[in-house]
């Protein structure tokens, strides 16, 4: 079966899974983003015993391994366990010939076995490609009620500020502000990796248990700015040209203007406006504070986004949404513009709502 959840639930829910034990017997954990795959498979590992894993875990390479070694280690009885583990890391290597082609028919005997897998083991495949879905292969995964499709494509920039706000909660029990997790998402990127990494050593370095404040991630993370985009966003949300502008120039100026700096900085703007977006349409729809508290992530964002949302009309909101979208195309390589120009551009817009 394939799963229909995005990259986020996807993980939690085989993460709580793994965690208590329950596998079926085949997985396919494939896409790009690695970071949820390698944290799974370090999951699956912990799962296993220490006193069996020598004779029930099998890790294999797709470049060293072959599909009958792959399935004849699957169909292998577990040694004094009910779980025998095989883990194949960059599954396809194992059938590539000649020049690196892959040889799809050299995939009959595992489809075989994942349409009819031993209920003894648990054989997890790994690639960054996914089956291809009209193979035999990729539908032995729809089709069976033993084996799962799992896909990973790599988070949406919106998707980060939340991601780091639960990440911080689950694995360290601390709170972060929202305009903490959105500035460290500014500094750091859409990397995982890095991410994880600058959110443990900021919990590492809190020693309250006060939430993570911007004042923390510009100490920790080594933020060395005059400016932020969090002051660039209140300057926007004031309507202040003169001081956007003045702002948005300097980071610029200590950014050197880089491509991906200037797209996380829309993104992070689109983030903003959507939620400004949503709020104005549930109180259209006459959602209740609480209602509304839930949606948006608890009663501290709520407060501060209807705040911004009071200085906004939806039609408004409309007009800046396009600006967002047309920077964003232009950055992207579909303009003559310097970057500089286009994300300047873009603020003016913002503030004074020219469509």
């Amino acid at each position: 079966m394939a799963s229909k959840e995005n990259s986020i639930q996807l993980y939690k829910s085989l993460m709580t899974k793994f965690k208590s034990g329950e596998f079926l017997p085949v997985y396919f954990i494939c896409g790009e983003e690695q970071f949820f795959i390698d944290r799974l498979q370090e999951a699956i590992l912990a799962a296993i015993p220490p006193e069996i894993k020598d004779f029930n875990l099998d890790l294999l390479y797709g470049q060293d391994s072959d599909i009958p070694r792959i399935v004849n280690a699957a169909k292998s009885y577990p040694m004094m366990a009910e779980k025998r583990f095989v883990i194949v890391r960059e599954f396809f290597n194992s059938i590539k010939v000649g020049e690196g082609r892959e040889n799809l028919s050299l995939l009959e005997p595992i489809t075989a076995y994942i349409q009819k897998p031993s209920d003894t083991t648990v054989l997890i495949l790994i690639d960054s490609k996914k089956p291809a879905a009209n193979t035999k292969f990729g539908k032995a995964f729809k089709e069976s009620e033993k084996a799962m499709l799992c896909e990973f494509d790599h988070i949406d920039g919106t998707q980060i500020p939340d991601w780091i706000m639960g990440w911080t909660k689950t694995e360290y029990k601390k709170q972060i502000q929202p305009e903490a997790a959105d500035l460290l998402f500014q500094i750091t990127g859409t990397s995982l990796h890095q991410l994880s990494t600058e959110i443990e050593k900021i919990c590492t370095f809190k020693k309250t248990d006060e939430p993570i404040s911007v004042a923390d991630v510009k100490s920790v993370a080594g933020f060395s700015r005059q400016y932020t985009i969090i002051e660039l966003k209140d300057a926007v949300i004031r309507r202040d040209l003169k001081e956007t502008t003045y702002i948005a120039e300097q980071m610029l100026q200590m950014a050197s203007a880089d491509a991906g700096e200037i797209i996380r900085s829309i993104a992070f703007f689109y983030t903003v406006f959507a939620n400004i977006w949503k709020y104005q349409r549930m109180v259209q729809k006459g959602f209740t504070p609480a209602q509304i508290d839930k949606e948006l992530g608890g009663p501290y964002r709520t407060k501060y986004i209807a705040a911004e949302a009071k200085r906004f009309k939806q039609k408004e909101v409309l007009l800046i949404f396009e600006a967002l979208l047309d920077a964003d195309k232009a950055v992207k390589g579909f303009s003559k513009l310097d970057r500089e120009a286009i994300f300047l551009m873009m603020l003016r817009r913002i503030v004074t709502r020219v469509a």
